[in-house]
Protein backbone atom coordinates (compact mmCIF):
# COMPACT_ATOMS: atom_id res chain seq x y z
CA UNK A 1 0.00 0.00 0.00
CA UNK A 2 2.31 2.46 1.02
CA UNK A 3 4.72 1.45 -2.29
CA UNK A 4 1.46 2.90 -4.49
CA UNK A 5 1.01 5.94 -2.88
CA UNK A 6 4.37 6.90 -2.60
CA UNK A 7 4.24 6.36 -6.43
CA UNK A 8 1.30 8.56 -6.85
CA UNK A 9 2.38 11.24 -4.22
CA UNK A 10 6.15 10.96 -6.26
CA UNK A 11 5.08 11.90 -9.24
CA UNK A 12 2.64 14.60 -7.71
CA UNK A 13 5.87 16.07 -6.61
CA UNK A 14 7.78 15.36 -9.85
CA UNK A 15 4.88 17.03 -12.13
CA UNK A 16 5.09 19.94 -9.82
CA UNK A 17 8.86 20.77 -10.21
CA UNK A 18 8.52 20.33 -14.10
CA UNK A 19 10.51 16.75 -13.68
CA UNK A 20 7.93 15.48 -16.15
CA UNK A 21 9.88 12.50 -17.25
CA UNK A 22 10.40 10.73 -13.33
CA UNK A 23 6.70 11.73 -13.14
CA UNK A 24 5.72 10.11 -16.58
CA UNK A 25 7.41 6.77 -15.41
CA UNK A 26 5.74 7.37 -11.53
CA UNK A 27 2.15 7.27 -13.02
CA UNK A 28 2.70 5.03 -15.37
CA UNK A 29 3.54 2.62 -13.00
CA UNK A 30 0.46 3.61 -10.59
CA UNK A 31 -1.46 3.35 -12.98
CA UNK A 32 -0.52 -0.19 -14.27
CA UNK A 33 0.23 -1.66 -10.51
CA UNK A 34 -2.50 -0.27 -8.59
CA UNK A 35 -5.54 -2.27 -7.86
CA UNK A 36 -7.79 0.90 -7.37
CA UNK A 37 -9.46 2.20 -10.53
CA UNK A 38 -9.77 5.51 -9.48
CA UNK A 39 -5.72 5.80 -8.50
CA UNK A 40 -5.09 3.87 -12.48
CA UNK A 41 -7.46 6.82 -14.13
CA UNK A 42 -5.44 9.39 -12.17
CA UNK A 43 -2.38 8.18 -12.93
CA UNK A 44 -2.97 7.36 -16.79
CA UNK A 45 -4.80 11.18 -17.04
CA UNK A 46 -1.27 12.61 -15.18
CA UNK A 47 1.30 9.87 -17.30
CA UNK A 48 -0.17 11.33 -20.26
CA UNK A 49 -0.01 15.31 -18.74
CA UNK A 50 3.87 14.66 -18.42
CA UNK A 51 4.32 12.94 -21.65
CA UNK A 52 2.35 16.19 -23.25
CA UNK A 53 4.73 18.35 -20.92
CA UNK A 54 7.86 16.36 -21.63
CA UNK A 55 6.94 16.38 -25.88
CA UNK A 56 8.35 19.71 -25.86
CA UNK A 57 11.94 19.12 -25.32
CA UNK A 58 11.32 15.13 -26.87
CA UNK A 59 8.32 15.76 -29.46
CA UNK A 60 8.66 11.65 -29.71
CA UNK A 61 6.83 11.78 -27.01
CA UNK A 62 3.88 13.27 -27.98
CA UNK A 63 3.09 9.24 -29.54
CA UNK A 64 3.16 8.56 -25.88
CA UNK A 65 0.81 10.65 -24.35
CA UNK A 66 -1.94 10.04 -26.98
CA UNK A 67 -1.41 6.53 -26.25
CA UNK A 68 -1.83 7.10 -22.68
CA UNK A 69 -4.95 9.55 -23.31
CA UNK A 70 -6.62 6.62 -25.33
CA UNK A 71 -5.66 4.45 -22.55
CA UNK A 72 -7.77 6.55 -20.32
CA UNK A 73 -10.83 7.30 -22.65
CA UNK A 74 -11.55 3.77 -23.30
CA UNK A 75 -10.73 2.29 -19.59
CA UNK A 76 -12.85 5.67 -18.51
CA UNK A 77 -15.79 6.54 -20.42
CA UNK A 78 -18.01 8.14 -17.61
CA UNK A 79 -15.21 9.84 -16.05
CA UNK A 80 -15.87 13.85 -15.77
CA UNK A 81 -12.62 14.27 -16.74
CA UNK A 82 -13.36 12.95 -20.14
CA UNK A 83 -13.63 16.26 -21.77
CA UNK A 84 -10.58 17.61 -20.61
CA UNK A 85 -8.53 14.47 -21.67
CA UNK A 86 -10.56 14.81 -24.83
CA UNK A 87 -8.75 18.02 -25.93
CA UNK A 88 -5.28 16.97 -24.23
CA UNK A 89 -5.66 14.34 -26.59
CA UNK A 90 -6.00 16.36 -30.06
CA UNK A 91 -3.93 18.89 -28.52
CA UNK A 92 -0.85 15.77 -28.60
CA UNK A 93 -2.19 14.85 -31.62
CA UNK A 94 -1.48 18.15 -33.33
CA UNK A 95 2.17 18.91 -31.63
CA UNK A 96 3.05 15.69 -32.93
CA UNK A 97 3.06 17.08 -36.35
CA UNK A 98 3.35 14.10 -38.06
CA UNK A 99 1.99 14.25 -41.76
CA UNK A 100 -2.53 14.73 -41.69
CA UNK A 101 -2.05 15.39 -37.85
CA UNK A 102 -3.48 19.29 -38.28
CA UNK A 103 -6.54 17.74 -39.87
CA UNK A 104 -7.00 14.84 -37.40
CA UNK A 105 -6.84 17.43 -34.28
CA UNK A 106 -9.15 19.86 -36.09
CA UNK A 107 -11.42 16.76 -36.24
CA UNK A 108 -10.85 15.93 -32.67
CA UNK A 109 -11.24 19.36 -31.30
CA UNK A 110 -14.72 19.49 -33.63
CA UNK A 111 -16.01 16.69 -32.38
CA UNK A 112 -15.61 17.68 -28.46
CA UNK A 113 -16.67 21.07 -29.46
CA UNK A 114 -19.79 19.76 -30.88
CA UNK A 115 -20.32 17.92 -27.52
CA UNK A 116 -20.48 20.43 -25.83
CA UNK A 117 -22.33 23.14 -27.77
CA UNK A 118 -26.08 23.04 -29.58
CA UNK A 119 -29.78 22.61 -28.00
CA UNK A 120 -28.68 19.13 -26.44
CA UNK A 121 -24.78 19.45 -24.70
CA UNK A 122 -23.56 15.93 -23.76
CA UNK A 123 -23.64 15.96 -19.93
CA UNK A 124 -19.97 17.25 -18.73
CA UNK A 125 -19.55 19.10 -21.35
CA UNK A 126 -19.20 22.56 -20.45
CA UNK A 127 -19.85 25.46 -22.90
CA UNK A 128 -17.20 27.52 -22.59
CA UNK A 129 -14.64 25.09 -22.48
CA UNK A 130 -16.37 23.37 -25.84
CA UNK A 131 -16.46 27.11 -27.58
CA UNK A 132 -12.75 27.21 -26.79
CA UNK A 133 -12.13 23.39 -28.07
CA UNK A 134 -14.18 25.02 -31.36
CA UNK A 135 -11.76 27.66 -31.48
CA UNK A 136 -8.68 25.23 -31.45
CA UNK A 137 -10.23 23.33 -34.45
CA UNK A 138 -10.28 26.29 -36.19
CA UNK A 139 -7.22 26.93 -35.96
CA UNK A 140 -5.93 23.06 -36.57
CA UNK A 141 -8.16 23.34 -39.69
CA UNK A 142 -7.01 26.39 -41.01
CA UNK A 143 -3.23 24.73 -40.29
CA UNK A 144 -4.29 21.62 -42.26
CA UNK A 145 -5.74 23.70 -45.54
CA UNK A 146 -9.34 22.98 -44.69
CA UNK A 147 -10.86 26.78 -44.76
CA UNK A 148 -14.15 25.80 -45.23
CA UNK A 149 -13.82 23.34 -42.54
CA UNK A 150 -13.26 26.39 -40.20
CA UNK A 151 -15.46 28.39 -41.96
CA UNK A 152 -18.32 26.28 -40.69
CA UNK A 153 -17.30 26.02 -37.13
CA UNK A 154 -17.50 29.68 -37.45
CA UNK A 155 -21.08 29.86 -38.22
CA UNK A 156 -21.35 27.89 -35.40
CA UNK A 157 -19.48 29.35 -32.97
CA UNK A 158 -20.67 32.81 -33.77
CA UNK A 159 -23.60 31.48 -33.26
CA UNK A 160 -22.97 29.32 -29.87
CA UNK A 161 -21.08 33.20 -28.68
CA UNK A 162 -23.86 35.60 -29.42
CA UNK A 163 -26.54 32.93 -27.90
CA UNK A 164 -24.29 32.47 -24.62
CA UNK A 165 -23.26 36.35 -24.28
CA UNK A 166 -26.97 37.20 -24.87
CA UNK A 167 -28.09 35.05 -21.57
CA UNK A 168 -25.41 36.33 -19.10
CA UNK A 169 -25.91 39.44 -16.85
CA UNK A 170 -23.69 42.47 -17.16
CA UNK A 171 -20.64 42.33 -15.32
CA UNK A 172 -20.25 37.96 -15.25
CA UNK A 173 -16.91 37.47 -15.43
CA UNK A 174 -17.26 35.02 -18.27
CA UNK A 175 -18.07 37.97 -20.76
CA UNK A 176 -14.85 38.99 -21.17
CA UNK A 177 -13.72 35.26 -22.20
CA UNK A 178 -16.28 35.32 -24.63
CA UNK A 179 -15.76 38.08 -26.23
CA UNK A 180 -12.17 37.27 -26.57
CA UNK A 181 -13.48 33.60 -27.89
CA UNK A 182 -15.71 35.74 -30.27
CA UNK A 183 -12.60 38.20 -31.41
CA UNK A 184 -10.69 35.81 -32.00
CA UNK A 185 -13.31 33.25 -34.20
CA UNK A 186 -13.77 36.24 -36.23
CA UNK A 187 -10.05 36.50 -37.20
CA UNK A 188 -9.25 32.77 -38.13
CA UNK A 189 -12.39 32.91 -40.16
CA UNK A 190 -11.25 35.10 -42.65
CA UNK A 191 -8.19 33.31 -42.97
Amino acid sequence: EFRRVLFRSDGLSDFGRGDYENAALKFTTAATEDEREVVQAVARRMAGESLLRLGARDASQFQAAIDAFDSFLSDNPGSRDVPAVRALQARATWLRGNEGDAAKAGGLFRSLFEAGTGATPEEGYGRLESLEAGLQAMHALVAAGDTLGAREIRGVMTSELNSLMGSLEDGDPDLARLAVLAAETQQIGRA
